[in-house]
């Protein structure tokens, strides 16, 4: 899955790869829930992939119980063959037996692969929009 990512991200402005020791950290995060993951797979390779998690103390704050696809990937091979939303779908799923109310995901709205177009028409709506912002300084050095 890993090895998937990478490759999925790779084309996005500011990805790296990630190695298997930061992978393994991010599978160990607060809220992640491996029976909610869902992967597709073609002979080796996986050509997409859902991480899923829901976060329990959040509730409190948004009022929802969300089910949060924290990651989301086609294999560039796959690409335009219905593989994410196959996952989109599966995981909404999921999460309603989990009866959890809402799906929800983030998505840099710039990203050229047309995901966010993708989400409008599986029903997603915009949550609100974020910013990064980067300044530049002289080393001391």
């Amino acid at each position: 899955t890993r090895l998937t990512h990478n490759a999925a991200f790779r084309d996005h402005w500011g990805s790296t790869d990630n190695s298997p020791q930061f992978w393994a950290h991010r599978l160990a995060s607060s809220g992640n829930r491996p029976d909610l993951h869902r992967l597709i797979v073609d002979g080796d390779t996986v050509v997409g992939y859902a991480l899923n998690a829901h976060f329990p103390d959040d509730e409190s704050v948004t009022g929802r119980r969300e089910g949060w696809i924290e990651l989301l990937g086609t294999h560039p091979d796959y690409r335009g063959r219905g593989v994410a939303s196959t996952l989109i779908n599966e995981s909404l799923r999921l999460f309603a037996a989990e009866d959890l109310t809402h799906g929800a995901l983030g998505v840099d709205s710039e990203s050229e692969t047309g995901a966010h177009t993708l989400y409008g028409r599986l029903g997603f709506e915009t949550l609100y929009r974020s910013t990064a912002y980067l300044r530049p300084y002289e080393s001391a050095s």
